[in-house]
């Protein structure tokens, strides 16, 4: 199938930056990027290989996203059939970002920042039922992808696993988070597909991310009725024999609209302060409703979050996860902007 730039996810935001002198240049939304190679998708299933124009890699630094990443709308010079230069990178209309830390705690950089992908709607967060899922992590993902400005959905792999099919699982993922879509999965047999498809709505950019091993792969292919992303794990395997989906890459869904496969993410640090609170919000509720706005929800009077605890509306594993989060990301952040920690608050 054929698709255009608006079957790409280009459109008005993306159209009104480009200035009349510009007008000449090719449109292509990176599909693939390593080491400042880019694969481009051009539309018409037109597809060239690009590099960044000269002046973009002088002072540009990877650690805070000066360069572009997969889902970015570009402008290019052609240079032949095949190639082009990479002149500009629209701006985006948002990113998914990850604090990136260091395997050993004294290393840890806060400021080291990884862009997963740009201009997405979707943050499909893929776990499979078997030992793999875990709400704390779960709610890590649900706090990354919400930071983001996207909207999160949680897929269940392989259902076939688990007694019930799920249904336990299900419930308790749904109870994360409000409005949170929760979708069991089977890709052999197809289960979900089609309340995935439905969920995506054939238009728009989703990014799958998740552990490795969960499946993310064979619901790519699922998704995309062939066996692409199989073919490229056969073929990248690391040094300890695993199959692993190398990069990120952007793909045309044959119903319309995109889909972002990713490796599986081996730690999750977030970047904004707010973002505990905006996706714990049944604790945000309970902190709304504290007798003092700066309640700091230790020993005040009047304290919505410690009567919730007391009366066991309020688990205490979900309270400390949530403090955990929210004192790692402020932390974070003060070292990102280099200012003194604001105060603990909810």
């Amino acid at each position: 199938m054929s698709m255009d730039l608006a079957g790409l996810g280009f459109d008005s935001h993306f159209a009104e930056q480009i200035k009349p002198q510009e007008k000449g240049l090719l449109v292509g939304r990176a599909s693939f990027g390593s080491r400042g190679h880019y694969q481009v998708l051009l539309g018409g299933n037109k597809t060239v290989n690009a590099e960044l124009k000269g002046v973009l890699r002088k002072g540009a630094r990877g650690d805070q996203g000066d360069y572009p990443v997969v889902g970015d709308w570009l402008l290019l010079e052609p240079r032949d059939a095949d190639r082009a230069i990479i002149v500009r990178a629209l701006g985006r209309k948002n990113a998914l970002i990850r604090r990136e830390q260091a395997r050993r705690e004294a290393g840890r950089r806060a400021s080291s920042l990884q862009i997963l992908a740009a201009n997405i709607d979707w943050g499909l967060i893929t776990t499979s039922l078997n030992e793999e899922w875990n709400a704390r992590r779960l709610e890590r993902y649900i706090a990354l992808v919400r930071e983001s400005k996207a909207r999160p959905a949680v897929l269940l792999t392989k259902a076939d696993l688990a007694e019930d099919g799920g249904e336990e699982a299900r419930l308790a993922t749904r109870a994360l988070s409000k409005d949170l879509p929760v979708l069991l999965l089977c890709a052999p047999d197809g289960r979900g597909l089609a309340e995935l498809r439905a969920l995506l709505g054939g238009h728009g950019t989703a990014v799958m991310i998740g552990s490795s091993g969960v499946g993310k792969s064979t619901l790519v292919n699922a998704l995309l009725g062939d066996a692409v992303m199989a073919t490229a794990e056969i073929r990248e395997k690391d040094s300890h024999g695993r199959h692993t989906t190398a990069g990120r890459h952007l793909l045309p869904l044959p119903g319309g609209g995109c889909l972002i496969d990713s490796p599986g993410l081996r730690d999750l640090g977030l970047v904004e302060e707010d973002s505990a609170a905006a996706s714990y919000d049944d604790i945000a509720e309970l902190a709304a409703r504290c007798r003092f706005s700066d309640c700091g929800h230790s020993n005040e009077p009047g304290c919505a979050v410690l009567l919730a605890l007391k009366e066991g509306r309020l688990s205490e594993e979900r309270w400390l996860s949530y403090e955990k989060l929210r004192d790692e990301t402020a932390a974070a952040g003060a070292k990102i902007k280099g200012r003194p920690e604001k105060g603990r608050r909810a």
